[in-house]
């Protein structure tokens, strides 16, 4: 970085809010960005459980925000913005296509009471919290509606699935649900019944996969794309929770429907993280919102632009074993294991312009 940044060929443009008017930078340096860019990638949002939709408005602003600065750019921009899976929940079929769908509430964790979204087949009755889900949902299709009207930007929609911990390590952010479900196992010996079935993919492939597609996805006509990357080997739910209470020492664990599991949580040590999603939980509970069924990430046109995507290991044995002890030596330390921050950065051509 300080060898690239020496030689002028790296920019680096601090901002203190993304969400503001030119996007939080000078003037000068807008123009810049004007001037140059060619390729954003837009993975910034929060990932909590129990915020209401309106906690996420600033985010879809910031979505706002840079699709004007992509009809405004001299060059074509294509667009990249990080999905989720998340706002797909509740699609009928078991295979969730790589491809745009009908904007549905219902395909989404459901949330907020009665609110007018930007398109009226949005509008729907809503609950309290869960604004994760409904704000992708949101900014996925006003991306693809926006760019059907005005074609004057290329688009990505890159919808991830669940990422764990990276293959080398298997550190998994303890403030994940998963991770907080692992922490709890010695004291509730159960998982909740109704979960997704297993495509977890490591952190570091999850990395490599982003970075191909990039190099990859390239113009050739083809304006609209949508991505998905997840572990193309599905793992039944049960199995997955079977290996990993033999991994944790309590044999198998209890599948219990909701309701059960959150008495359980309920019950469990004030220290836990897991409490933490009592509220997400009771919500569910209330409102009828947690999905009785799930898709999975259709991969296969993914896979034609990622060797990496297709090399992903299945999340078995010494990958799955790396995950749960480090989440239960955590929990036993009082504190989650240290890893180092990680940067995704690059330009879109090694070869620079002297006149630019």
């Amino acid at each position: 970085l300080d060898l690239r940044l020496s030689a002028s060929t790296l920019i680096l443009m601090r901002t203190e809010n993304l969400c503001a008017e030119n996007l939080g930078v000078t003037s000068f340096e807008y123009g810049r960005l004007v001037n140059s860019i060619d390729t954003i990638v837009h993975a910034a949002w929060p990932v909590n459980f129990n915020l209401p939709l309106a906690e996420f408005h600033p985010f879809l602003r910031c979505t706002q925000n840079l699709v004007a600065l992509c009809v405004s750019a001299k060059n074509r921009v294509r667009y990249y913005f990080v999905s989720s899976y998340a706002s797909t929940f509740q699609y009928q079929d078991k295979l969730l296509p790589e491809r745009p769908i009908p904007p549905r509430v219902g395909d989404s964790l459901i949330q907020v009471s009665y609110i007018q979204c930007v398109f009226k087949e949005l509008a729907a009755k809503t609950c309290e919290l869960q604004g994760y889900a409904i704000s992708k949902l949101i900014a996925e299709h006003s991306l693809i509606r926006l760019h059907c009207s005005r074609p004057l930007f290329d688009l990505s929609i890159l919808r991830v699935g669940q990422i764990c911990g990276d293959t080398q390590t298997g550190a998994w952010s303890e403030n994940e649900m998963i991770p907080m479900m692992i922490a709890s196992l010695p004291y509730v010996r159960a998982f909740p019944r109704t979960m997704p079935d297993v495509s977890w993919i490591p952190a570091d492939v999850c990395a490599r996969v982003l970075q191909e597609i990039l190099v990859q996805d390239t113009n050739d006509g083809n304006s609209l794309r949508v991505h998905h990357i997840a572990n193309p080997h599905i793992l039944p739910w049960q199995s997955v929770v079977e290996e990993i209470g033999s991994i944790a020492g309590v044999g198998v664990p209890n599948l219990v429907e909701l309701a059960e599991y959150t008495a359980l949580i309920r019950q469990a040590p004030d220290s836990l993280p897991i409490r933490r999603l009592l509220p997400y939980f009771d919500s569910c509970l209330k409102d009828g919102t947690m999905p009785e069924s799930y898709s999975s990430l259709r991969v296969l046109d993914t896979l034609k632009f990622s060797n990496a995507l297709a090399a992903c290991p299945s999340i078995t044995s010494s990958i799955l074993k790396r995950i749960v002890l480090g989440v239960l030596e955590s929990v036993s330390a009082g504190t989650p294991k240290e890893i180092p921050n990680v940067f995704l950065f690059g330009p879109a051509s090694l070869q620079t312009n002297e006149n630019s």
